[in-house]
């Protein structure tokens, strides 16, 4: 999750989650990097707060999943 954007330095500040909670962390990311990893800017993004983003993200992950 994204949570600033710094587009001077092409740097994103967010949240990541690397499979469970014990493997979370809050850093910086370079635009570019995410880019070549397949993310995309959603022109139509609205602002959400932390805990509605991560209630999102558990839902996606159940949809997913249960394909």
């Amino acid at each position: 999750m994204i949570a600033e954007l710094d587009v001077k330095q092409n740097l994103a500040f967010g949240y990541a989650n690397l499979n469970d909670d014990q493997m979370a962390e809050w850093g910086y990311i370079s635009v570019e990097e995410l880019i070549d990893n397949g993310a995309i800017k959603d022109r139509n993004w609205k602002p959400v707060s932390f805990s509605d983003a991560q209630k999102m993200i558990k839902q996606y992950k159940r949809d997913f999943y249960q394909k």
